[in-house]
């Protein structure tokens, strides 16, 4: 019985038309047999759309699955919905005002969910919801647990600066993981503790260079539509702020310049090296970022743009190492970049962050802020170079890069006032 109300709800579902289906959106099944559930995502184009509407219902998914599986690792439950879920139902729609939308439901098997989480060492049981002492229960939490080996020196000990600059907006993203959207890459390809670098890069805008919760934007793991989004609206945030507004914008994840145009792209987390004008051009983001008055933009680029990478590049299967075009910035910005021409840039394996945040975070928190962009350069060239040297056994020096308009005086430019 229960099967064939599975099969007929299946049938149902595949034949309804947006406008009814619309209802459901975000609705949470689950019985005896399925995990299910759906959601709406939109976009100026349709394949931004379902992009969009799958996003949303994995998340959908895999929180209704973690209400069950409490302490499951997240990635595990993400690893066995790409494996082993069914779409029961896509639907897509143009409004009147040219935006797509479309409906996506999808749903996957207790059966299967079970036996994959008992035959994984992540697995942990459900622990009873009755259990009051809240307290103790985050503490296991595995977001809470300490990281294998330990926390890094800039992890801990972050310096507090308790002054808040209401005119300092920070974009921090952290891409590691470009497995979960592109499931034909292997895991060699994903960026070691780009995500630490990024959560521990915005406490350190929190704690030490006066960056508010509401001026923080914190992305990880993210795709192309999000990093564009977000980017616009830190460009808007600059417009009203009438010149006031101070940015900082860091990125930790994969480069890799386009082989005709030798121009760079930051990777978002699904956007593959085959389709990398659907990445976010580096161009681009230096316009956006300097397309209205400000006092000054910060950018930390924790990447590469040669094709390689802290592990393997997106490009490293095929050999293909590229000096990417030299950028032009505009407006009053200092980019500071994690590597030069065709080096790569490495992670600092003990310290478990990438061999340049852990070094820009080192003299964040030695100098509690209290520092001139030049001495930051001074010390960041420097130190990364010997270290990577000594490390890595390879070649790793940071670059700078400064605005026409900031040539003059940026080296005195103090990080906290």
């Amino acid at each position: 019985m229960k099967i064939k109300l599975t099969i007929a709800l299946i049938s149902i579902l595949a034949n309804i038309t947006y406008s009814q289906t619309n209802n459901f959106c975000g609705q949470y099944i689950s019985d005896d047999t399925f995990f299910q559930t759906s959601s709406v995502g939109t976009g100026s184009n349709l394949e931004a759309s379902v992009i969009d509407a799958k996003k949303k219902t994995i998340s959908n998914l895999t929180e209704l699955i973690q209400n069950d599986y409490t302490y499951s690792s997240t990635d595990l439950i993400l690893k066995i919905i790409n494996n082993y879920s069914k779409t029961v139902c896509q639907k897509s729609t143009m409004t009147r005002n040219r935006v797509y939308k479309t409906y996506y439901a999808i749903q996957v098997k207790k059966s299967v969910l079970e036996e994959e989480l008992q035959m994984s060492s992540q697995y942990q049981p459900k622990i009873s919801k009755e259990v009051s002492d809240n307290s103790n229960l985050q503490n296991l939490m595995p977001e809470n647990k300490p990281k294998a080996g330990g926390l890094s020196d800039v992890d801990c000990n972050i310096p507090n600066n308790p002054k808040i600059n209401k005119y300092r907006y920070a974009l921090i993203i952290g891409n590691e993981d470009y497995t979960k959207y592109q499931t034909d890459l292997t895991s060699e390809v994903n960026v070691d503790f780009a995500i630490n670098d990024a959560e521990t890069f915005s406490k350190y805008c929190k704690n030490v260079l006066g960056v508010s919760e509401e001026n923080l934007f914190l992305l990880k793991n993210a795709i192309g539509t999000e990093i564009k989004r977000e980017v616009n609206k830190i460009s808007k945030m600059m417009m009203y702020t009438q010149g006031k507004a101070e940015v900082i914008f860091y990125y930790a994840g994969h480069g890799i310049p386009h082989e005709t145009t030798k121009e760079s792209y930051l990777m978002p987390v699904d956007v593959s090296a085959q389709n990398i004008e659907d990445g976010v051009k580096l161009s681009w983001l230096y316009s956006k970022l300097t397309e209205y008055n400000s006092k000054y933009v910060l950018v930390f680029l924790d990447a590469c743009f040669t094709g390689g990478a802290r592990n393997q590049g997106l490009l490293a299967a095929r050999g293909v190492k590229i000096k990417p075009k030299e950028n032009i910035i505009g407006g009053n910005c200092v980019a500071f970049t994690s590597s030069s021409n065709i080096q790569s840039s490495l992670p600092y394996k003990e310290k478990q962050h990438g061999m340049f945040t852990y070094h820009l975070l080192k003299k964040l928190q030695e100098s509690k802020g209290n520092i001139t962009l030049g001495e930051l350069s001074d010390y960041l060239y420097e130190n990364v170079a010997l270290s990577s040297l000594k490390v890595n056994s390879k070649e790793q020096t940071p670059k700078t890069l400064v605005s026409p308009s900031l040539q003059d005086n940026w080296k005195q430019i103090k990080l906290v006032e």
